[in-house]
């Protein structure tokens, strides 16, 4: 391809065409992290013959959360793999408006889910077309631009994903997905199925593959997987799961949840109390989160669940809730912790706030009970009744759009980063680019999450330059990875490397959970202790062969 003619239209579609699938591709990642936990919730309730919903424990949510993220990188795994395979050997075009088409369909298909894993089924099959569509996407633009555009391309293509994200970011600023209303967003997310039909009509396949597959036919699997390909091959697994395990497992996946912690209008009491021998099975995971004995009141209004009447707009709103880390039912003489959370999700603070509770003394032995208040807090317990009172003080109200927000940051740094990423690769190489990147992000998370502990705007301003370095990544391995693969198996090769590394970013989230049980609920610790896997980047590099200036393999 000449460096020097001018750029054709069917060019241009390619990138925007490419450009789109990449950016409904972050659109679908940032879309479930909202709709998770109320889709589980409202799939999983019960009605009883009073009329009152009951919504399953959070523990059980959680579970059910956890496993649906498990599907999702599963599923782009298998995606990269499949519709990889399939690109290398049917055309770049037809495959990428196939991913597109699966992704589209089967998110949108969730809207109809029953049951929760109902969710999972359909969230593994939309992740195959995703996981697929990145490498398609990548390898055909990559083929039909010109070489000298190449960096800023990178750039491109790691920031479209994230004007998804912001995209979805934005909603959750401006809108409240919940229980009633996360079907709507499933079907948001079917409407790239219109893409995958402009992606037919209007793209050309790439000459570079066609010519490549007239030359020797394509084994794409063999290759990639043989002794001549099968070091770049873990190489580029490895250079793709540095950053999705510092991603999922700290900075997009976590941080924002952190945030929500952070944002005022929340205290929370430890209680560790152990099962009666005789309670038998009256105790149950719901029982042990059930707030009907939970009461909040202030200076300004009697004891009541909200503590304000409705028709006061203004005044604070109060949440209490009891939540717990268990899978199952504690069994009789067994310790345990749980948690009573109160949240002001009012529009000011509230003063003079009392918590009053009644544990239940036939099921928990009251002489076993034991409190850990915050500061500045007051608790008090009657054992021979159960009734437990906790005074708080005052309550400022909680910013319900916080995490909205750092998301939002996050994003917008993402954008930014994505072209400074690819540029660096092309101006330092490719090998030094990624270890300063790898320094660049492991100090700015470092900061964030062992030196900062409030919600303002120097923790807004760190956590915006935390996306920036960490999202760099996402610019560089689209210049890298294609050039690690030659034409005929490239798709193929890129899909391994980047959604192979998701399995180990699933890892990655799933070691952090633990984490944050083993530092009793702290997520900064736990993340701090994440994002050093940016050490093993920065040794591994150095292995890499560096192809800055050199021309894409044929």
């Amino acid at each position: 391809m000449s460096e020097n003619k001018p750029l054709t239209r069917q060019q241009w579609y390619v990138l925007i065409a490419a450009f789109l699938g990449w950016m409904f591709d972050g659109l679908e990642m940032g879309l479930f992290p909202l709709a998770a936990r109320p889709a589980v919730r409202d799939l999983m309730k019960t009605v009883t013959e009073s009329g009152v919903t009951q919504y399953p424990a959070e523990a059980i949510v959680g579970d059910w959360s956890g496993w649906l993220m498990t599907c999702f990188l599963l599923g782009a795994a298998a995606g990269g793999l499949l519709f990889g395979w399939l690109g290398d050997r049917l055309g770049r075009v037809r495959t990428m408006a196939l991913s597109i088409a699966v992704y589209a369909v089967f998110t949108g298909l969730c809207c109809f889910a029953t049951a929760p894993w109902h969710l999972g089924v359909l969230r593994f099959c939309a992740a195959v077309g995703m996981g697929g569509e990145w490498a398609l996407g990548v390898a055909l633009v990559m083929e039909c631009w010109p070489e000298k555009f190449r960096p800023i391309l990178a750039g491109v293509i790691g920031a479209a994903a994230n004007f998804g994200f912001l995209a979805i970011s934005l909603i959750a600023v401006l809108f409240i997905v919940d229980e009633e209303t996360w079907r709507w967003i499933m079907v948001v997310g079917a409407a790239p199925a219109v893409l995958a039909v402009l992606v037919l009509v209007m793209i050309p396949e790439s000459e570079r593959w066609k010519e490549s597959v007239k030359a020797s036919k394509s084994k794409p699997i063999r290759e990639v997987f043989g002794t001549r390909l099968l070091r770049p091959t873990l190489l580029g697994i490895c250079f793709a799961g540095v950053p999705l395990i510092a991603t999922w497992g700290a900075v997009s996946g976590f941080l924002p949840i952190w945030t929500d912690q952070l944002a005022g209008g929340e205290r929370t009491l430890e209680v560790t109390v152990s099962v009666l021998e005789s309670a038998g099975d009256r105790v149950t995971l719901r029982t042990l989160e059930s707030a009907e004995y939970l009461k909040v009141s202030d200076d300004g209004a009697a004891d009541s669940p909200q503590g304000h009447p409705v028709d006061d707009v203004a005044a604070p709103r109060y949440e209490a809730k009891r939540t717990h880390n268990l899978e199952k039912t504690p069994s009789p003489g067994k310790e345990f912790k749980y948690r009573v959370t109160v949240t002001n999700r009012g529009r000011r603070a509230g003063t003079g706030v009392t918590v009053g509770d009644r544990l239940q003394i036939d099921i928990f032995d009251a002489s076993s009970i034991k409190l850990k208040a915050p500061e500045a807090t007051d608790v008090s317990f009657d054992a021979a009744t159960g009734e437990l009172v906790w005074t708080i003080g005052e309550l400022e109200h909680k910013d319900p759009h916080a995490k909205g927000w750092i998301q939002t940051v996050l994003s917008i740094g993402a954008i930014l980063g994505c072209f400074i990423g690819a540029l660096l690769a092309n101006w330092l190489g490719r090998r030094p680019a990624y270890f300063v990147l790898c320094l660049t992000s492991l100090i700015s998370c470092a900061y964030l999450f062992n030196c900062l502990s409030q919600y303002n705007a120097q923790f807004i301003a760190v956590a915006a330059v935390a996306g920036l370095t960490s999202a760099a990544f996402y610019g560089w391995l689209p210049l890298y990875l294609p050039e690690l693969f030659p034409t005929r198996v490239r798709a193929t090769g890129q899909g391994v490397a980047f959604n192979f590394a998701r399995i180990l970013a699933a890892g990655g989230a799933q070691l952090t959970a633990v984490l944050i049980i083993a530092f009793d609920g702290s997520y900064p610790k736990a993340c701090a202790i994440i994002v050093l896997i940016y050490l093993v980047g920065m040794v591994l590099i150095w292995f890499a062969p560096e192809t800055k200036g050199k021309p894409l393999p044929e």
